[in-house]
C-alpha cells in the first residue's frame, strides 16, 4: 500500500470502528510487526502467501465471536 502500512490500517480501522474483527494479512511478516499487530487488537495474523484453509478457519472465528453474523453464510 503507497504511503501507509497494515499496522497504521489496523489502528485507524480499530480507532474508527472498535467492534471490527481485523483479519491481517501482510508481506512484511516478522516477530516485531506480529506483536505490534497483536497489541493494536488484531484478530489473526498471517504472512503472505495466506493459506486459503487458515485464511477459512480465521474467518470462521471472527463470524463467531457475533453470532447474528454467521446467518449471514
Amino acid at each position: 500500500m503507497k504511503g501507509i502500512n497494515g499496522l497504521e490500517v489496523l489502528r485507524t480501522v480499530k480507532r474508527l470502528y472498535p467492534q471490527t474483527v481485523v483479519i491481517m494479512i501482510t508481506a512484511f511478516a516478522n516477530l516485531d510487526v506480529a506483536i505490534e499487530a497483536l497489541r493494536d487488537e488484531v484478530f489473526d495474523f498471517f504472512p503472505k502467501p495466506a493459506k486459503s484453509k487458515d485464511l477459512k478457519a480465521s474467518i470462521k472465528r471472527a463470524l463467531a465471536k457475533d453470532k447474528n453474523a454467521l446467518d449471514f453464510f
